[in-house]
């Protein structure tokens, strides 16, 4: 993450964790082999970014 973001409860409560966003087709998440190790997460488009292809690679078929 990038910094602090703030949510209510009724905004947790409203949220159907079976739906996405209809521009996005799903998330990539990668972990660097740094020390400390750390996590990325990303929502990625039908079209994956440039720079997300760049550090994981083509996405599957």
């Amino acid at each position: 993450m990038d910094g602090a973001s703030w949510v209510s409860w009724a905004e947790l409560a409203s949220v159907d964790p079976e739906t996405t966003p209809e521009h996005f087709v799903g998330r990539v998440t990668w972990y660097e082999q740094a020390q400390p190790t750390t996590g990325r997460s990303q929502l990625v488009p039908r079209r994956w970014p440039a720079e997300v292809l760049s550090t994981v690679g083509e996405p599957p078929p």
